[in-house]
Formats: C-alpha cells, structure tokens, sequence
C-alpha cells in the first residue's frame, strides 16, 4: 500500500475551533485550512476580522480559504477583495 504522501488529493481542514485548526495546520498531511461564517457562528465566534486575522498570523505557510457571508454582489466582492489582501481585512 502507496503511503498518504503520494496522494494526488490535497487535504484542507475545515473549522471554526482555533485550537483544533492549528493543530491541524502542524499535521503535515494537511495542505490547508478553511472555514466558513456558519462554522464560525456555530463555535461562537462574534468578531469574524479578529478571527481570520488570528488565524493569518498564524497560519503562513499553507493557503487559508474565506467565505464571504455577503448576498449582494457588490458587496461579496469588496469582502473577497479585503480578504485577498489579508493585513487589509475588514469585512
């Protein structure tokens, strides 16, 4: 049996629990984090800037995915601007 290593398929850990996504980002099967406004609701984060900022500082040396939690246009692409700039953040 071909070791996890060799996979083709990239693994991204998905999450809202701090503690949990930085233990996953130490564990080198894992290619990436990401996380949505549902989950971070569902684990009681309030502060959604303060939270993505945290988790940037942090994790630096595998790509992150945001979801924007705009419905209108114009507004889901100046948050996923904000978000593609990363110190720039401000949703």
């Amino acid at each position: 049996m071909n070791s996890l290593s060799h996979l083709t398929t990239k693994i991204y850990a998905d999450g809202a629990d701090m503690a949990g996504m930085l233990e996953m980002y130490r564990n080198p099967l894992i290619q990436g984090m990401t996380t949505n406004p549902t989950l971070m609701k569902k684990a009681g984060i309030t502060d959604y800037e303060g939270f993505a900022k945290e988790l940037l500082g942090t994790v630096t040396e595998k790509p992150v995915s945001f979801e924007v939690f705009a419905d209108e246009f114009d507004d889901m692409r100046r948050q996923a601007l904000q978000i593609s700039q990363r110190d720039g953040m401000c949703m």
